[in-house]
């Protein structure tokens, strides 16, 4: 799970300083995603959180 979060908040750094609004939508679509996978992920096992 904390490699999930780790990507999560990697795509939302970069999305900052990208300059093109397509790129930061992307970035933090799948920051997103990233988060999401490490809440269900901690859901199914609470033993690996984090």
């Amino acid at each position: 799970m904390a490699k999930l979060r780790e990507q999560a908040e990697t795509c939302r750094r970069l999305a900052g300083p990208a300059g093109d609004e397509e790129i930061e939508r992307r970035l933090k679509a799948l920051a997103d995603e990233y988060e999401a996978r490490a809440v269900d992920s901690e859901a199914r096992d609470p033993s690996n959180k984090k």
